[in-house]
């Protein structure tokens, strides 16, 4: 205990690198100042610990938390309801919204959840869900990040580009495929849709100093989206090969790429899939 230090006025995003936001959502009675929801977002993904209850009886929260392996990206919380004394409907509600919150901030980890309140009463996923795009997490002093979310037809939409540029390729055309995979349900798609075909996996990496600056140059870009997706998009971390656009020329990254091609067969996509 030593080696601790007390901040004084401190919060929970005194640590650097972690946003936070409460509002409030409709899970207790309105009241003046009342929040009921809030959620704790890391910059990066990050390592966690956690202290659960020996008690046979718990919330399904924790038995959510209790299958996360690996970093995570945050946690939400709410009050109202313990999530406990439930049945498997409590289980099911956690996975659903742990979910949200990584399809809403991009996430590659999951989030972890707790619960607060009435034990035996289910949690209102529908409030919960439809009020997760409400939190203002901001970052970089106030600048708000933006970022990319697909809907449901979008990511039908997505696939049926997957399926299309499969079927060109199947035709015996070479084609090159400029993508930026927003989640990790996209790279599994590739996976699947290209399950027999040879493909190349480049990976195109920059410092968010130097794509912040072309973020700004080019008309159409909102500030921030860029940095929203620098961690997301090469979370799976295999490529063929990578280049850093920083330092290469486009004529560099293209000898490159020659030069790869000629060296031997694919593996990424072989890794990833095993």
């Amino acid at each position: 205990m030593k080696n601790f230090k007390k901040i004084k006025k401190g919060s929970i995003t005194s640590p650097e690198g972690f946003l936070a936001d409460g509002i409030f959502a409709g899970l207790k009675s309105a009241g003046e100042d009342k929040l009921d929801l809030g959620i704790l977002v890391s910059e990066k993904l990050c390592n966690w610990a956690a202290t659960y209850t020996d008690n046979k009886i718990k919330s399904s929260s924790i038995d959510y938390c209790m299958e996360v392996k690996g970093k995570i990206k945050g946690i939400i919380v709410n009050s109202g309801s313990a999530n406990c004394c439930v049945g498997d409907q409590g289980l099911i509600d956690s996975r659903e919204i742990a979910t949200k919150c990584k399809e809403i901030f991009n996430s590659s980890a999951p989030f972890l959840m707790s619960s607060t309140g009435v034990i035996g009463v289910e949690i209102p996923v529908g409030l919960i869900i439809n009020s997760i795009e409400k939190f203002n997490i901001d970052s970089k002093g106030g600048e708000k990040i933006s970022s990319i979310q697909f809907g449901r037809y979008g990511k039908k939409v997505l696939h049926g580009m997957r399926l299309s540029s499969a079927g060109l390729v199947r035709d015996g055309l070479n084609i090159i495929i400029d993508d930026i995979l927003l989640e990790a349900s996209f790279l599994d798609d590739y996976l699947k849709t290209f399950c027999d075909l040879k493909l190349y996996f480049i990976g195109l990496f920059c410092p968010l100093e130097a794509v912040e600056k072309r973020e700004a140059s080019r008309i159409g870009r909102f500030p921030g989206t860029a940095q929203s997706q620098l961690e997301v998009c090469h979370a799976h971390g295999v490529y063929d090969l990578s280049l850093d656009t920083s330092i290469l020329s486009p004529e560099d990254c293209a000898e490159k790429i020659i030069d790869r091609l000629a060296s031997g067969a694919p593996e990424a996509f072989k890794t990833l899939r095993a």
